[in-house]
């Protein structure tokens, strides 16, 4: 099967050849690397440009205009569903893929399945440490399995990551074209829980893999800004309300775990808005009253992951 990995791009000129690396030394070599550009404007096309003189697998596309990462997903999902690409896997353009990540999708995907989580390691400076995880073991589940054990296992904000997992790329085009289509805001945050949380409304058959391919690398100085820049901190908590409202008015599937599984998922996001606002308001009364909200979503959340099935 036809691996598609696609590599949002955005002024990483540090880190990009190293992300690139790590997709041509993949053991598996029936791959393509889609890189698409955000209108970088440091020397990371250039980069690019390079590798793909040396690898006919390596695709550009550039963007006319800055678009976010929700964008760019989907331009390189769409292209590589035109190309053939049967599998779609996510890789950020600072982290890393491990060496046997492709080989080890493409032999879960033998069994039919309709998406694969794996796990992932964390990089601080010379540190690299196993991310917690909320499953242990390999596990080929249902939806309504597979979601039963996310709730009884207190519900994990995990699940919303895009890089730890991999997709049926027609299906992944399907949710593409009935739920996200549409989407005109500009989403810098929470566009990996639409994206997972919608996708999983289409899946039959999941597939847990106990093994951490993918190296998410932390750089603390990027960190430490963004804490500071007000106007972006404004943008990310417009983007979770979108997210919190685009979750709730999801299409209903028939299963009572699935629609306890979107509960869970929009008080993770609400948990997240409200921490958000609190790192931007010192006021001791709003910070009070973002306390007792707070509070109360994680009532509700207890409550929804004491649900009976």
């Amino acid at each position: 099967m036809k691996i598609s990995i696609i590599i949002p791009l955005f002024n990483t000129e540090k880190f990009i050849a190293r992300a690139l690396e790590s997709c041509i030394k993949q053991t598996y070599s029936n791959i393509e690397i889609i890189v698409v550009d955000d209108k970088s404007e440091d020397k990371s096309i250039e980069i690019v440009k390079q590798f793909c003189q040396t690898d006919e697998r390596i695709h550009l596309i550039e963007n006319d205009s800055n678009l976010g990462p929700f964008v760019c997903r989907n331009k390189g999902a769409i292209y590589a569903n035109r190309g053939g690409g049967q599998i779609l896997m996510f890789l950020d353009s600072d982290d890393t893929l491990e060496k046997n990540a492709c080989e080890e999708v493409a032999l879960s995907f033998q069994e039919e399945i309709d998406l694969c989580i794996f796990q992932f390691k964390r990089q601080e400076g010379e540190r690299q440490y196993q991310e917690n995880s909320w499953f242990n073991r390999d596990l080929s589940l249902n939806l309504d399995e597979f979601e039963k054990l996310w709730i009884d296992n207190g519900g994990s904000n995990l699940i919303n990551s895009l890089c730890n997992k991999a997709f049926r790329t027609e299906i992944f085009i399907q949710n593409f074209e009935e739920n996200l289509k549409n989407i005109q805001e500009r989403l810098l945050m929470a566009e990996d829980a639409i994206v997972s949380v919608s996708y999983l409304s289409c899946v039959k058959k999941v597939r847990l893999l106990n093994q951490s391919l993918y190296i998410y690398y932390v750089n603390e100085n990027s960190a430490t800004q963004e804490k500071t820049n007000l106007s972006k901190i404004a943008l990310y908590l417009q983007n979770l309300l979108f997210a919190i409202n685009f979750l709730k008015h999801l299409p209903q599937i028939p299963l009572k775990s699935h629609n306890v599984f979107i509960g869970i998922a929009v008080c993770n996001l609400k948990i997240h808005y409200l921490d958000l606002q609190k790192s931007i308001n010192k006021g001791f009364f709003c910070r009070l009253g973002l306390k007792i909200k707070r509070k109360r979503v994680k009532i509700l959340k207890s409550r929804l992951l004491k649900s009976p099935f």
